[in-house]
C-alpha cells in the first residue's frame, strides 16, 4: 500500500483527494497550524486511515462504484475490538457546489467519475463525467470528510 499516492486504475482520480486526519492547532514558531497525523493508505478503490491508538480504530474509505461510475466514497468507522462502529456516504452531488466547476457544461448535469474506454496501454482510468468541480470545490469537499475522520480520532493524537 502506498501512503502518498494511490496505485491502481483509480490512481489519478483518487489523487485529487487527500483524505488524513489531523492534530489540533500546535504552537509553531510564531504562528499555530494543524499537523497531518495520518493520511490514506489505498489499495484499489479502498483506502485506510489509521485514528488512534487510543481509540484502536481505523477508518475505511471506498469509492463507491456501479458498473461503470462512481458517484461518492463510503467511510467506514471500524473498532479493532468492537467491529463496524458508524458508517457515513458522502455523495458527490450533496457536497459538491453544482455552480463551483471548471467546465462549461450546464449546470444540472450532477458530479460522478466513470470509467474512460481506454487509457494508457488500454487500462481503463477513472475521472470527472462532464461536470468537473473546481479544486476549491473539492478542497470543501475533502475538509468534509476529514471533518468526520477527526471526529472519531483516539484521544492520544491531541
Amino acid at each position: 500500500m502506498n501512503t502518498t499516492s494511490p496505485t491502481s486504475r483509480y490512481a489519478k482520480f483518487l489523487s485529487q483527494f487527500s483524505f488524513g486526519v489531523e492534530k489540533p492547532q500546535q504552537d509553531v514558531g510564531n504562528g499555530t497550524r494543524p499537523e497531518r497525523v495520518n493520511n490514506v493508505r489505498w489499495t484499489g478503490n479502498v483506502g485506510y486511515v489509521e485514528l488512534g491508538s487510543v481509540s484502536g480504530c481505523v477508518a475505511r474509505i471506498e469509492l463507491v462504484r456501479n458498473d461503470t461510475t462512481c458517484s461518492s466514497f463510503r467511510v467506514d468507522i471500524i473498532s479493532r475490538v468492537n467491529g463496524k462502529l458508524d458508517s457515513l456516504t458522502f455523495e458527490f452531488n450533496d457536497i459538491l457546489d453544482p455552480k463551483d466547476r471548471v467546465d462549461n457544461r450546464p449546470e444540472q448535469n450532477g458530479f460522478h467519475a466513470w470509467s474512460s474506454s481506454a487509457g494508457s496501454a488500454g487500462v481503463k482510468e477513472y475521472d470527472w463525467y462532464i461536470a468537473k468541480p473546481s479544486p476549491k470545490n473539492l478542497k470543501h469537499y475533502v475538509a468534509t470528510v476529514n471533518e468526520y475522520l477527526t471526529m472519531w480520532r483516539g484521544s492520544d493524537l491531541s
